[in-house]
């Protein structure tokens, strides 16, 4: 194994893009609690300035919040925890940057399917009530994703992990906020406390059972790379979920997800980052998560997951997702082909990042992650 760590700044990235001064944060759909905990744990560090916006601003929006829960914990709680969960959702699962936002786009243009918007996900206790102001959101929200300039709208699928951080829960993603060494690598939940477990499986489902209230009976599709290492907390709870796990070249992926990290702190974060050591971060997660996806799938039933290739799903999305439904027996595609064939075509200019990686970073890639290189064909 190579050792050497690769320079993070030597890689030529694509410009980022700078949020605007009226740019809402993430953490502004989070309750006043979670976040006096977030910054509490996460106090040293922050400039001044930034404890002014998250503090004093982010306290009073936090405040709100919590009144906004408990309204539609009122008005809504009972009808909430009488939804019955299906047994079958689907799961995107899979590194980040390995094509699972076009493959939860085009699930959710299936109407049989329900997938959690950014506006569930970004305000996932209030989110019924945010709903009647989201003119104000929809004019200050950017209208492209900063990492990669797909198109962005309250409305466009999102990663229930959001919803799970938000609500004050253990989650990789508090590495947003506070810099990779703020969080921690894409967990095993067998580390956590079996209260930890509890209560995060209590808050998933409640979030989920919101999603459904509206759409009784549709299938959930969901996507979040980190639960890809919850293979078996996930299969005890939903035991015939179907499961899709997509891989990618990782001299492309990891590139990409250093970008996305350093994209992702610009805009949401709560400290001055400087990004040391984050290209070791990213491949060790990398490694670690596909590690526990190939120590759990045992669990599953052959017929209940499927690989697919990122190349593959860019080269020849409608076949890609013909062969998706075909081996998780999720019904007919034909149904959904129009709206799927509608996304695809709206999204066709599109041009996704061009790297230019270090070569040390490639050779350190393909000595790291050989193993996965060769499992998927990328050899």
């Amino acid at each position: 194994m190579n050792d050497q760590p690769a320079s993070d700044a030597s890689m030529q990235e694509p410009p980022r893009r700078r949020p605007k001064p009226w740019t809402p944060t993430l953490w502004a759909g989070m309750r006043l609690s979670p976040r006096v905990k977030l910054l509490w744990r996460h106090r040293r560090g922050m400039p001044l300035e930034r404890w002014f916006r998250m503090g004093v601003l982010g306290g009073a929006v936090g405040l709100t919040n919590s009144v906004m829960s408990l309204a539609q914990r009122g008005m809504w709680g009972r009808r909430i925890d009488a939804v019955t969960l299906p047994s079958d959702p689907l799961l995107i699962l899979g590194h980040w940057r390995t094509g699972t936002t076009l493959l939860h786009d085009l699930l959710a243009a299936d109407d049989r399917m329900v997938a959690p918007t950014t506006l569930q996900c970004f305000a996932p206790e209030h989110w019924m009530i945010a709903r009647w102001t989201r003119l104000i959101f929809n004019w200050a929200m950017p209208t492209r994703r900063p990492m990669d300039d797909m198109t962005f709208s309250l409305d466009r699928p999102q990663e229930d992990e959001f919803a799970l951080l938000l609500m004050g829960h253990p989650s990789p993603y508090q590495a947003i906020a506070f810099d990779h060494r703020g969080g921690s690598d894409c967990p095993d939940m067998n580390e956590l406390s079996e209260n930890q477990r509890q209560q995060w499986t209590d808050a998933w489902l409640g979030f989920l059972r919101s999603l459904l209230l509206l759409h009784p009976g549709a299938r959930l599709a969901l996507k979040s790379p980190t639960h890809t290492t919850r293979l078996p907390l996930i299969h005890a709870i939903f035991p015939e979920a179907r499961y899709v796990y997509l891989v990618r070249d990782p001299r492309k992926a990891i590139p990409s997800t250093i970008h996305l990290w350093k994209t992702l702190s610009l805009w949401w974060g709560m400290t001055r980052q400087d990004h040391e050591g984050l290209t070791d971060h990213v491949i060790r997660t990398f490694r670690r998560m596909d590690d526990i996806f190939e120590r759990d799938r045992h669990l599953l039933d052959p017929t209940q997951v499927t690989v697919m290739r990122y190349e593959d799903l860019i080269a020849s999305p409608m076949p890609a997702m013909e062969r998706l439904y075909r081996e998780l027996n999720l019904g007919d595609l034909l149904p959904a082909k129009s709206a799927m064939t509608s996304l695809l075509e709206r999204n066709r200019d599109h041009r996704p990042n061009r790297w230019s990686p270090p070569t040390e970073l490639l050779s350190r890639i393909e000595s790291e992650l050989g193993a996965y290189m060769s499992r998927y064909g990328y050899r």
